[in-house]
């Protein structure tokens, strides 16, 4: 299939559109705690989470955007999307798919404070006793595998120096 100059500008178009429209979401900004918060946690060594609610992060974290109106918009550009490029273009199914990712942001930030943002986090991130695909060890337990490699002593023959002597052609 040849790759047309309109397709091309059509594509640059609708990326820079998207681009546009997801630009005030800041996720770790409008999730992050007061220092106070934080510190507190951590001093309680992480055994319980905060007494933080949807009201607490309304007025003292407000979002920068209005999740329906974006929402909408998101929405909207997916109806131009498909009617400019149709269901079947790969690359436009890109950009579908990272709308549909962006929409279901906006709803894991509106419910901020909420047993919803769990399970909002949960289908956009997965949680530690997932899997990779194709594997059957948990998350969790991967990451405890890779602290013992690489932690020290037990990495510490990942820093050993090693002759660089192998001629080119053995390389």
């Amino acid at each position: 299939m040849a790759v047309t100059e309109t397709y091309r500008e059509t594509l640059r178009q609708l990326s820079d559109e998207l681009i546009a429209i997801q630009k005030p979401i800041l996720i770790l900004d409008a999730i992050k705690w007061p220092q106070a918060v934080e510190q507190t946690f951590f001093a309680n060594n992480a055994q319980r989470l905060p007494d933080i609610d949807s009201a607490f992060y309304q007025q003292n974290n407000p979002l920068n955007f209005e999740p329906a109106v974006l929402q909408r918009q998101l929405s909207d550009f997916q109806q131009r999307l498909h009617n400019r490029l149709g269901e079947a273009d790969p690359l436009g199914h890109i950009l579908w798919e990272t709308a549909e990712q962006y929409q279901r942001v906006t709803e894991l930030l509106a419910a901020r404070g909420t047993p919803a943002f769990l399970t909002a986090s949960r289908q956009l991130y997965g949680s530690a006793s997932d899997a990779l695909n194709g594997d059957t060890t948990p998350l969790i337990e991967m990451g405890q595998r890779f602290c013992d490699i690489f932690s020290l002593p037990a990495a510490h023959h990942l820093s050993a120096p090693y002759p660089k002597n192998i001629p080119a052609d053995e390389a």
